[in-house]
């Protein structure tokens, strides 16, 4: 059976998800255009969750014969997304299935499970079932015997680096690679210069043979013709379709030779997935003050999360803060009952009468009896036959009775007590008001004041300040990481040494330096707390910046402050800390504000290891980058009779061909007149460093 070589994109969406995308407009032009532009063989229409069967129909009309379009769905289940592709004979089929998945959801609420999918199509194992299968959202299914899990033949990787790796392992699911792109005009999902495409190798594009197909990693590959390199992938530029490197990738060119139209090209696609650093953009901080408050700002979080475990300390600060019991009442009240202790135990013997003194007696009926009781009368005045067998099951009528009677007494005797408790009071009361006629003096009332409360107060005070003291306002070291094998970043804090130091980091001209000499410099810090805590920039959030100053320092080799310009170099590092998570990384002209010791010590080892995660595009004129960064492939840009011209190859083979015209060049040529300005320049500095190699002692 003949072997032919299709090319796919089994995930596109028409028209939008209520649920699951943004509102876009279908574009027939559009999706025309995309299909002849990569010269697709077929595509599938996987809307989210649905298919319609009009939009399906007008496709495979407008298109014609001269590319299948399958009927298809991306199913939301429990476990992730699944692009679901059938026979375009079971369009209408499908469809009906779809709708009575949604209804199941509908009724059970949340999302459907996979045996929810499997009683609404129960033909499903007649399709093509590929789980997303890209790391950030892979596709989990529902049990170790799932059923749909053994039909699954093939994964979307969801970027060529993922495909090329899942390619290279002898297990696991086939790789494919589609675009996920909406068919609209107006949407950054609907542009395709990061070509996602896969190549089969089958002898039909029929459901059956392609699951046959789909078997062997060997039939599938996301270039036309693929060689025995293990990292080839596809972009989309100047309106072509171009091959290079899934990992580094290096374009050269002369200044005005087509080098930035090259890198516009190919950030169009959604940005999310891109890593753009322009030229010369890490040195815009050309201050260093505008350097530090953006590296505080950047991690701010770190600070807040290592001030967090005195959080109960200071939560417990604004609760003694708004405690409004203060000494001036304490000390009122307890005058107070120094006056009256004397004046009672010189002229007046009558306070010594014990009743005087003595406490209120008031009885209280226990929690729950009443219930209890309530219940019990119930249970007897049951009337309905049924619930009285119930009972009498559990526990006979005369004892119930009995039990019941128990509880009346028990109630009976404390409403008793409560009673003779509160005549007693009383007669306590009106003995104490006629003592005090006699009394040389009224008791201070201790409803005016908590006594207990405001000696807890103070001890609470005093626990705090020793704690802020001892604990919270010292030197910390919060944070310090290495960035690249030059730069530490170290975040601490310690006390303030001044009150502009103070007011520097709270952003204020507001006065304290009374308060911060008088209580701060002192190590009363309850006091400098409460007497700021009426100062317009006073807030409960981040309490932590009254006590202490926070530092971010950024340190070289050395240990010493980076230099402006070792501070751009570490901007860029740190930039490409996180570009793992990216699809695609761009670096634009580097060499132009960084020396060649930083470029080939810190950047390109980076490179090399950003590229084991993300594919990486970096221009550059410099012959250090150029020729160290050992790229995969390079691009040559030319501009010829007024034309941008796109010269690219495999670095390895010594030659880049025209992707217009088809003729080739020596690479080793392109190199010398591009970074070394011609042979003569280049055989010049080679006689100078030769020269001065001999001379050198």
């Amino acid at each position: 059976m003949n072997q032919n070589i299709y090319q796919v994109d089994f995930h596109l969406h028409t028209l939008p998800s209520e649920e699951l995308d943004r509102d876009f407009s279908f574009s027939m032009n559009w999706l025309k255009k995309y299909v002849e532009t990569l010269n697709l063989d077929g595509i599938a229409i996987t809307n989210h969750d649905f298919l319609d069967l009009e939009n399906y129909n007008e496709i495979v009309e407008e298109l014609g014969s001269g590319i299948k379009v399958f009927p298809g769905a991306e199913v939301k289940l429990k476990g992730g997304h699944l692009l679901v592709i059938a026979d375009p004979e079971d369009a209408e089929y499908l469809s009906e299935g779809l709708v009575k998945l949604k209804q199941i959801k509908n009724l059970k609420g949340g999302l459907p499970a996979e045996e929810d999918f499997i009683e609404a199509i129960p033909r499903w194992k007649e399709f093509i079932l590929i789980p997303d299968s890209a790391k950030s959202k892979k596709y989990t299914s529902d049990s170790e015997n799932s059923p749909l899990q053994e039909k699954f033949i093939a994964g979307d990787m969801g970027s060529a680096k993922a495909f090329n790796k899942q390619k290279k392992l002898s297990e696991g699911l086939t790789p494919v690679l589609f675009g996920d792109l909406h068919a609209t005009d107006y949407n950054d999902k609907n542009d395709y210069s990061l070509v996602k495409t896969t190549y089969i190798k089958s002898s039909s594009l029929e459901i059956p043979i392609l699951k046959l197909a789909l078997l062997n990693k060997k039939n599938v590959s996301i270039v036309k013709n693929p060689s025995n390199r293990i990292n080839e992938a596809q972009f989309m530029v100047h309106g072509k379709v171009i091959s290079g490197s899934d990992s580094e990738n290096l374009i050269i060119g002369k200044r005005g030779s087509g080098k930035t139209h090259f890198i516009n090209d190919l950030k169009k696609s959604n940005s999310n997935k891109i890593l753009y650093i322009k030229q010369g953009e890490l040195v815009k901080d050309s201050t260093e003050k505008e350097f530090y408050d953006g590296l505080k700002n950047s991690n701010q979080k770190i600070t807040e999360e290592f001030m967090d475990k005195y959080k109960p300390v200071f939560s417990e600060a604004f609760k003694l803060l708004a405690d409004k019991s203060t000494p001036g009442q304490s000390i009122n009240y307890l005058q107070s009952i120094k006056e009256f202790a004397l004046q009672s135990n010189e002229t007046d013997e009558a306070s010594k009468v014990p009743l005087f003194s003595s406490p209120e007696i008031s009885h209280k009926i226990p929690v729950g009896l009443k219930g209890i009781v309530d219940s019990l009368n119930q249970l007897l005045k049951v009337k309905n036959e049924t619930y009285k067998n119930i009972i009498s099951n559990y526990i006979d009528e005369t004892d119930l009775e009995e039990l019941t009677n128990v509880f009346r007494a028990e109630r009976r005797m404390h409403t008793k007590q409560r009673e003779i408790s509160k005549i007693a009071d009383d007669i306590r009361r009106s003995v104490r008001n006629e003592l005090d006629k006699v009394s040389s003096q009224t008791i201070p009332d201790p409803d005016n004041f908590n006594l207990l409360g405001w000696f807890g107060h103070s001890k609470r005070i005093a626990l705090l300040d020793e704690y802020l003291k001892n604990e919270v306002v010292r030197p910390h070291e919060i944070y310090k990481v290495k960035v690249g094998n030059y730069f530490t970043l170290k975040i601490s804090a310690r006390p303030f040494e001044s009150a502009s130091e103070f007011l520097e980091q709270m952003g204020r001209n507001e006065s304290v330096q009374e308060e911060f000499t008088n209580y701060y410099l002192n190590k009363k810090y309850w006091d400098f707390l409460e007497a700021i805590s009426n100062k317009n920039f006073f807030s409960k959030a981040k309490i932590w910046q009254y006590f202490l100053k926070v530092e971010y320092e950024l340190l070289n080799q050395n240990k010493q402050m980076a230099s402006g310009g070792e501070r751009a170099e570490y901007a860029l590092l740190n930039r490409l800390e996180d570009a793992h998570n990216y699809e695609l990384v761009l670096i634009d002209e580097p060499e132009a504000s960084f020396d060649n010791p930083f470029l080939t010590n810190q950047l390109l080892p980076m490179i090399n290891q950003i590229s084991q995660h993300a594919t990486v595009f970096v221009i550059t004129h410099s012959s250090s980058v150029g020729a160290l960064m050992h790229p995969n492939y390079i691009y040559i840009t030319k501009l010829l009779n007024k034309e941008y011209n796109i010269f690219s190859g495999w670095f390895e083979t010594g030659e880049v061909m025209n992707i217009n015209t088809g003729v080739t060049e020596s690479l080793y040529d392109n190199l010398i007149e591009l970074m070394e300005s011609g042979n003569e320049h280049w055989d010049e500095k080679g006689i100078l460093y030769e020269n001065l190699k001999k001379i050198r002692r």
